[in-house]
């Protein structure tokens, strides 16, 4: 268990960065490296499902839909959504 942020925001980020450590490494060695995504765009009874990708002078994005996650390159090298 990750804990909540009602325990203590920062110790419940580092348990869950800890235990994703751990599960990774039982995978052995391995890089992470850039990937590609196919965006795609669908309306199914009013609902919008999507990976659209989109680009400024702020950077790049791919924004999934309906729950609106946005995923941006890293700027350190770590995952980042």
């Amino acid at each position: 268990m990750g804990g909540t942020t009602a325990d203590a925001q920062r110790d419940a980020c580092d348990l869950a960065f800890s235990l994703t450590n751990q599960k990774l490494s039982e995978f052995g060695p391995f890089a992470f490296q850039s990937i590609s995504i196919k965006p795609f765009r669908v309306e199914r009874d009013g609902y919008l499902f999507a990976l659209e990708y989109e680009k400024s002078d702020d950077g790049e994005w791919a924004l999934l839909w309906p729950n609106d996650i946005m995923f941006h390159p890293s700027s350190d090298g770590k995952y980042s959504t």
